[in-house]
């Protein structure tokens, strides 16, 4: 712009460049008042590159200004600028105006103190195209004083191509409330050339260098526009404002290859802006280092639109605000390949922001690094920025304290940008602050790390990182958290990460957090969360959670890892839906304190859908309520619980291991190698691992391998599942060691629907005197399922070892076999293997090969080594067989049996007793109480009885409509009444044979007690009947029905052989071919005895009487022992050399040799004739180890062998 003073002049200029002079000879040296009595008058006297000398007075300059129009003059005091004064009282003049070109005014100890006098006027105007490259335009070493002035220097336009210097001038007040409103104003005005626009300099250098400048109104130094491929140098000036603007203020600063340094500057007291740079663009440069500013009220450093691969450097200052000042150092908005580096500053003072960079865009870089930042006045933020459009922001190295919401802000990292934010300390305000560290909005394939901070005193969150979308990148490591004492919600937060975008934390420390350690709100859409090796100690009052994580889910993976986390009073790692809709989740190898008085949970999953979530090698310690918690496994969910560590609270808990429910579409839980202890003494309802709710539709739930040991005062149940397997599903339990349980070691509802359950290999071991139940299945096994209860131990049980409950129905199956079940050693147990309810509809059920000890007589209740409360019936089955039982010998009880069916077998159903060895019971070894019916089939073989008042006893109860029964092969020995009784046999067929019936004095071998009637057919044959009163009694025939007692030993009856108590003539008993030896009477009623035996039965001719004989089947010609029992019967399978010949029928049993050569026809092996020298061939005589030993036994196998008679 131009004023009107300045028309002026260039009037008088242009009319005096019309007269022509002579040229100049040389240089002179004019001076004032020696040559010419006013400056004015030198200065028309001078020429180009003249010297004026100005001697020490006070110079008074003409209306319009002294007006310095002469190229390259000099105008100099002689006295300095305390003496000599140029001033100016006319009202809107300068005191100097320059409007020539390499004007110098002043120099060292040649300077003036120019002096306005004037309010709202300037001291030195400057033509600005009068300021040139090759004879540069300096005002240096003045005083320059205003009095509420206007500008100390006033550039009138822009300078082109022109050096303009003002250095070590002072501008300060010589009356009024401040000396000026501008210490040096570089106006602009718009140049002609294309594109270029308003300016204040192009292609020039303007350095304005060790100035003084007091009690500015408004500005230092002030540019107008666009400094245009110009450098521009403010340097080391320092600069006090009165009520002051901004020190040092670009109004629209540089552009196009334009440098700008503002450098060593000292700034006090110039309200909102110290120094401050409007645009920076295209290829500029501006460095803002090593200045000191004081007394900011609004921003000390800011720079605002850094754009197209422009530099901006803000170095090693140090600034300083009121304490309400909003920004330290504000570089507003870094753009388009620019960078922007705050580096060393020491900034205190500021209320909002210490270092607030804005935005970061379009592939820019910021880098804020090794800055101290601190504030007595609670300042919101310590360092704040925007990154986005693929740009790059480093903050390392910072020292912040002081801040109350945020140490650092990361705005929203945006669309491919990089931010790292690492080894800063951060130190809230003593009242705390929100955030150490806040990420807000991580999107569109950037990456944010935060790594090595130290963050203290926040009482929100340590590092707080807000949504995270669509590939982007979080690292958060080894950052060092220490809430506020008075506790703060998180250690570290992470909002949302989703949509191919990635979280990892590992090897943090955060520390007094009372709400969670670490926080996940949402991961998904084929996003990763890895969460490793962190420390989370909670506020000592305790923390809801160590780890809170919302859910991984839609091909999602979260690793939850080797982290540590104490004092939580909720849980240690709460994991909403780790696995949905097919995440994958890991939490492995934690260590999970709880507070002292205990938490709810250890570890708390609540949904695994779809997915996979595996939870191995933790370590639990304190939960009060569960160790472990999975709430549903759904829908094709996969959930492994391994080799987990849980110690519950030392005063107990509810459940060790928890799930609610596996189901839908063969989801999967595995708890498998865990140690729980210390579950329990809750009052009731507890247990190592708990099931709520079922195991259904086709899935599959696997406890094993597992040990778990209650509380000293006990837990309710070991292992519980509320609802069992039910619609195709798997219930395995095995190889488990529970101990310490009150009333269930392991306990399941259904098995329904086509399910299996699987209880295999555990050992449960109750609490003293207080486990009632082994093993429970507690409503049966139904519709075609499957229940396999085998190679358990239950010690100590004292109601049942192995208790089903309901039903097995409609084509079910339930074994219970080779379980060693021994009832408590105090008081004992009531039933070893318990079937409360029916067995029907096609299903069958069997006890084989279980070992059954300590079972109680009670007078009250029933008791028995295996039961069935109700029918086996419609078709099913039930075996037991091989089964070692044992009752307390001595106790009475109401009912006490080793085998006992409360109900028996009813349509067409089948029960097989067999190969059972049963002692101790008061009432019977094997007892029905209830009629066998309608076609059912009843085999009691082989069974090995000893001791009660009955072998098999069937209390009153019938055989009828139609029943196959067979009673053979039994050893029953002790009984005090009767070994086998039968009681009324209607339209049945009944077989009792072969059976060794031993009393101790008893009533009777077998006492049929009632009727045989509607065609019953019983036989009753080639049994050995000893120690009791009568061999055979029955108690009445009718119809057409009929009795035969055949081939029977009653050699050792005392009174009579056979009782025909009621029958008539035509309903004899054909009682022929027995052997009655010295039995006094053979017979009574109607019985025909005739073709009685000389001698006791030997039925399989082994020389071996059948009463004496321990395998009555022996193959006709084989050889046999005492007992009458051949090799193959002793050892059926044995194949020692593994040639694939038995050992019975191996000419060389100890060498394999499967051709069985024999060259030489001596019975022995050609493999074992040429061995070497040893123990003597095979034979009769052992061979092989052991066979010296053997010897003494094989000779007496001579002695004893062949066909013998007893007696």
């Amino acid at each position: 712009m131009l004023r009107s003073h300045t028309r002026l002049v260039l009037s008088i200029c242009t009319a005096v460049a019309a007269t022509v002079f002579p040229a100049a000879v040389r240089a002179v040296d004019i001076n004032v008042p020696g040559d010419h009595a006013t400056i004015q008058a030198a200065i028309a006297a001078a020429s180009d590159g003249d010297r004026i000398l100005v001697a020490a007075n006070t110079y008074t300059t003409p209306a319009g200004g002294l007006v310095v129009d002469v190229p390259n003059l000099q105008l100099l005091s002689t006295a300095g600028s305390a003496t000599t004064i140029i001033e100016n009282n006319t009202a809107g003049m300068p005191v100097i105006i320059i409007s020539a070109p390499g004007v110098t005014i002043g120099d060292v100890g040649q300077g003036f103190h120019i002096r306005q006098l004037q309010a709202a006027s300037d001291a030195i105007e400057v033509q600005a195209d009068q300021v040139k490259f090759g004879v540069p335009t300096r005002i240096q070493n003045n005083r320059i004083s205003g009095n509420n002035s206007g500008e100390g220097i006033y550039v009138d336009s822009y300078i082109e191509a022109g050096l303009f210097v003002v250095q070590n001038n002072t501008f300060n007040r010589n009356g009024g409330t401040y000396s000026f409103d501008t210490g040096i104003d570089f106006d602009s005005a718009d140049h002609p050339s294309a594109n270029v626009g308003s300016i204040s300099s192009i292609d020039s250098n303007i350095d304005v260098l060790n100035n003084t400048f007091t009690d500015m109104d408004t500005y230092g130094v002030y540019f107008d526009y666009h400094c245009y491929k110009s450098n521009i140098n403010v340097n080391n000036n320092t600069l006090t404002g009165a009520t002051g603007y901004s020190a040092i203020y670009f109004d629209y600063g540089i552009d196009v290859f334009s440098t700008a340094n503002i450098n060593g500057n000292t700034i006090t007291d110039f309200g909102d802006y110290s120094i401050y740079m409007y645009d920076i663009t295209s290829n500029c440069v501006a460095n803002v280092n090593n200045n000191m500013i004081t007394g900011v009220t609004y921003a000390g450093i800011e720079l605002d639109y850094i754009y197209y691969q422009s530099t901006v450097n803000i170095n090693n200052n140090t600034v300083t605000g009121d304490g309400s000042a909003d920004y330290g150092i504000y570089p507003y908005d870094t753009e388009y390949a620019s960078t922007t580096n705050v580096s060393g500053n020491t900034i205190n003072g500021f209320d909002d922001t210490g270092i607030y960079t804005y935005y970061n865009y379009y592939g820019s870089t910021v880098m804020v690094t090794g800055n101290t930042i601190g504030s007595s006045t609670q300042m919101d933020y310590g360092i704040y920025i925007d990154t986005e459009y693929g740009s790059s922001t480093t903050i390392t190295g910072n020292t912040i304290s002081g801040f109350d919401y945020a140490g650092i802000e990361e705005e929203y990292p945006y669309a491919g940008c990089t931010t790292n934010i690492s080894n800063n300390t951060l130190t809230a305000d003593n009242g705390g602050a929100d955030y150490g560290i806040l990420v807000d909005g991580p999107y569109y394939g950037s990456s944010v790390t935060v790594n090595n901070n130290t963050a203290t005193n926040f009482d929100y969150a340590g590092i707080y990182i807000y949504d995270t979308y669509d590939n982007t990148h979080i690292t958060c490591n080894n950052n060092m958290l220490t809430a506020h004492p008075s506790g703060a919600d998180y250690g570290i937060y992470q909002g949302y990460l989703e949509s191919y975008s990635t979280g990892t934390f590992d090897m943090n420390t955060a520390s007094g957090f009372d709400y969670a350690g670490f926080y996940n709100d949402d991961c998904y859409y084929t996003s990763d969360l890895t969460v490793t090796n962190n420390t989370f100690n909670a506020i000592s009052s305790g923390a809801d959670y160590g780890i809170y994580i919302y859910e991984t889910a839609e091909g999602s993976d979260g690793t939850v890892n080797n982290n540590t986390c104490t004092n939580f009073d909720y849980a240690g790692i709460y994991y909403e839906y780790p696995s949905y809709e097919a995440g994958v989740a890991w939490i492995n190898g934690n260590t999970l304190t709880a507070l002292s008085t205990g938490a709810d949970y250890g570890i708390y999953v609540y949904e695994v859908y779809t997915g996979e979530a595996t939870i191995d090698g933790n370590t639990i310690t304190n939960p009060d309520y569960t160790g472990i918690y999975v709430e549903y496994v759904d829908y094709g969910g996969h959930c492994d619980v391994t080799n987990n560590t849980v110690t519950m609270n030392s005063s107990g808990g509810d459940f060790g291991i928890y799930n609610y429910e596996v189901y839908e579409a063969g989801s999967t839980l595995n708890v498998t190698g865990n140690t729980v202890t210390n579950y329990g003494n809750m009052g009731g309802g507890e247990g190592g691992f708990w099931q709520d709710d079922y195991t259904e539709y086709g899935s599959r739930l696997n406890v094993s391998n597992n040990t778990f040991t209650a509380h000293a005062n006990g837990s309710e149940y070991g292992i519980y599942s509320d609802g069992g397997a039910s619609d195709g599903s798997k219930f395995f339990c095995m190889n488990n060691t529970v101990q310490g349980y009150t009333y269930c070691g392991l306990y399941t509802y259904y098995t329904y629907d086509g399910s299996e359950t699987t209880f295999v290999g555990n050992i449960f071991t109750p609490q003293t005197n207080m486990g009632d139940f082994g093993i429970m299945l507690d409503d049966g096994v139904e519709y075609g399922s499957h229940a396999n209860v085998s190679n358990n131990t239950v010690n100590g049980f004292t109601d049942s070892g192995v208790s089903i409950d309901y039903y097995v129905d409609d084509g079910s199956t339930c074994a219970v076999n080779y379980n060693v079940l021994d009832g408590d050693p105090n008081t004992g147990g009531s039933f070893g293997v318990y079937f409360d309810d029916y067995i029907e509809y096609g299903s069958h059920v069997e006890v084989i090969g279980n070992s059954i000890g300590g079972i109680k007589g009670d007078v009250a209740d029933d008791t028995a080594g295996v039961y069935f409360g109700e029918y086996v019936e419609y078709g099913s089955s039930a075996t037991v067989c091989e089964n070692y039982i044992r009752g307390r010998t001595g106790e009475a009880g109401n009912y006490m049996a080793g085998v006992y069916f409360y109900y028996t077998a009813y349509e067409g159903s089948t029960l097989t007793v067999c190969n059972n060895d049963i002692a101790g019971f008061w009432d019977a070894g094997i007892f029905f109480y209830d009629d066998v019916e309608y076609g059912c089939s009843v085999h009691i073989t082989n069974n090995k009885i000893d001791g009660g008042r009955f072998g098999i006893w069937t209390n009153g109860y019938d055989w009828i409509d139609g029943t196959d029964g067979s009673i053979t092969g039994n050893t029953i020995s002790n009984f005090s009444e009767v070994g086998i009784d039968a009681n009324a046999i209607w339209g049945s067929l009944i077989d009792i044979a072969n059976n060794r019936i031993q009393g101790n004095g008893s009533v009777a071998g077998v006492d049929i007690q009632d009727l045989v009637d509607g065609a019953a057919e019983v036989t009753i044959r080639n049994n050995c009947i000893t120690g009791v009163d009568t061999g055979v009694e029955v108690e009445d025939i009718m119809d057409t029905a009929f009795v035969n007692v055949n081939g029977n030993d009653f050699d050792g009856v005392a009174t009579t052989g056979i009782v025909n108590v009621m029958g008539l003539a035509a309903n004899a008993i054909d009682g022929t071919g027995n052997f009655f030896g010295a039995v006094p009477t053979k017979a009574t009623g109607e019985v025909d005895v005739s073709g009685e035996l000389g001698s006791a039965p030997d039925n399989d001719g082994d020389g071996v009487i059948d009463c004496d004989d321990a395998c009555p089947d022996t193959a006709s010609g084989d050889d046999v022992d005492a007992d009458g029992c051949s090799c193959i019967q002793l050892n059926p399978t044995g194949d020692a050399d593994g040639d694939g010949v038995l050992d019975c029928n191996d000419n060389c049993p100890n060498v394999a040799n499967a051709d069985q050569a024999d060259s030489d026809g001596d019975g022995v092996g050609d493999a074992c004739s040429a061995a070497p020298p040893g123990p003597p061939p095979c034979g009769i005589m052992p061979c092989g180890p052991g066979a010296l030993m053997a010897m003494p036994f094989a000779l007496l196998g001579i002695l004893v062998m062949g066909r013998r008679r007893v007696r």
